[in-house]
């Protein structure tokens, strides 16, 4: 687990999305997450119509990008700019992206729109699960969470 310490900042109102990640999300992965080859959680609280989605996926409008879009182009440029001097196609980097959300006590895989479950592990990690799937032969198996990968 994680130990955070508090409050590193409060954002108001009047911050542009593009301000938001520059300020919160940017950190997490510059240089960070690329040099030690981690992974980052981004997660927003909030009452309902406080701007949660707003933040994270924008609006139509090209001044309007939400942080997933800044996230997305960052860390593709990255991979772009260090891929071009891998010869292996093996060895290039990739990224992996899993999006869920929670909603009135129920975890949904946003990008299969599956109801997941979230389940503690013999080490004390929670960890989401997708949902329970019979295949044509009656075997019960685990559905794979949505991916997207590049």
């Amino acid at each position: 687990w994680k130990v955070f310490n508090g409050f590193t900042g409060v954002l108001d109102q009047e911050q542009t999305n593009e301000k938001v990640y520059v300020k919160t999300i940017q950190p997490l992965l510059f240089p960070q997450l690329i040099t030690k080859k981690q992974s980052a959680c981004i997660f927003t609280y909030g009452h309902t119509g406080s701007g949660k989605s707003h933040t994270l996926l924008g609006y139509e409008g090209e001044n309007s990008l939400g942080v997933y879009k800044y996230a997305t182009d960052d860390l593709i440029s990255h991979l772009n700019e260090n891929n071009v001097k891998i010869s292996e196609d093996l060895d290039k980097l990739g990224l992996l992206v899993r999006i869920t959300e929670l909603y009135k006590d129920k975890v949904i895989d946003l990008l299969t729109g599956d109801v997941c479950t979230v389940r503690e592990d013999d080490c004390g990690v929670a960890r989401i699960r997708g949902p329970l799937v019979e295949d044509e032969e009656g075997r019960i198996d685990q559905k794979t969470l949505g991916l997207f990968c590049r």
